[in-house]
C-alpha cells in the first residue's frame, strides 16, 4: 500500500506549505509587535501631558499659597519642562530640548518648538498633536495683564495647538 511519503514530490509539498505557514506567522507575529509598540507609545505620550497638567496644576497651587500668581503670565505659551524645571518634576528622559528654528529632530524624544511655542514627539516623522502650554484668565478690568486681585483664572495647563 503506498503512503504519502512515496508519492513523488509529496516530501517538497509538505516543505513548502510548512514554509510558508511559517513565514505567514512570521508576518503576523512582526506587524502585531509594531501595532503594539505604536500603541505603548501613544500611551505614554498622553501620559506625560496627563503628568504635566497634574505637575502644572501643583505649580498654580504652589504660586497660589506663595501669593505669587502675577508670574503666571509669563508662563504663557512657554516651555513647560524650563517653567516646571527645580519644581519637585523631573522631565521626562527623553526630553531633547528646544528645536532651533528650522532643524528636523534626529533622535525620538520630546522638543520644544520656539516657532509654534509648542512641544511635540518626534517618532521618525512627527505622528502626534502638538500641545501649547495655556494660562487663560477672565480680564476684568481689560488692562491685558493678569492681576490676581481682581482677574479670575479659567485654565492652566497643556492644550493641544490647533
Amino acid at each position: 500500500m503506498p503512503t504519502i511519503a512515496s508519492i513523488p514530490g509529496a516530501i517538497i509539498f509538505r516543505t513548502l506549505i510548512t514554509i510558508v505557514l511559517i513565514l505567514i506567522l512570521m508576518v503576523v507575529f512582526f506587524w502585531y509587535s509594531e501595532e503594539l509598540e505604536d500603541k505603548s507609545e501613544k500611551i505614554a505620550h498622553y501620559k506625560v501631558i496627563q503628568e504635566l497638567n497634574i505637575a502644572l496644576s501643583f505649580y498654580l497651587y504652589r504660586k497660589a499659597i506663595d501669593g505669587n500668581l502675577n508670574d503666571l503670565q509669563r508662563t504663557n505659551l512657554g516651555n513647560p519642562f524650563v517653567v516646571l524645571a527645580g519644581e519637585d518634576y523631573s522631565v521626562p528622559l527623553d526630553y531633547r530640548g528646544e528645536l532651533p528654528t528650522g532643524m528636523v529632530p534626529k533622535k525620538r524624544g520630546w522638543y520644544f518648538d520656539a516657532t509654534n511655542q509648542s512641544i511635540f514627539y518626534w517618532n521618525q516623522a512627527k505622528l502626534f498633536s502638538d500641545y501649547q502650554l495655556r494660562f487663560i484668565y477672565e480680564d476684568k478690568n481689560g488692562s491685558g495683564k493678569f492681576e490676581s486681585s481682581e482677574e479670575t483664572i479659567k485654565s492652566f495647563g497643556m492644550v493641544e495647538r490647533i
